[in-house]
């Protein structure tokens, strides 16, 4: 489903003020709970959020 040139401003505003959107399109998730999906999606996220922080870290540790 293509998305309109008025959705893609938004989530380019979105992105500029530092939110990370991610899109998945609706006829992969035609079948599941979506819902379902954005809360899987969301606590994945705290993971790898973690895991990119805890990087940072030692590339900093390295580079400092």
């Amino acid at each position: 489903m293509p998305i309109t040139p008025e959705e893609s401003a938004v989530i380019e505003q979105l992105r500029s003020k530092g939110f990370v959107v991610v899109l998945v399109d609706p006829s992969e998730t035609e079948r599941i709970d979506r819902d379902r999906l954005a809360s899987r999606l969301r606590a994945d996220a705290a993971d790898h959020i973690e895991d990119l922080l805890s990087l940072e870290v030692i590339v900093v540790r390295r580079t400092g």
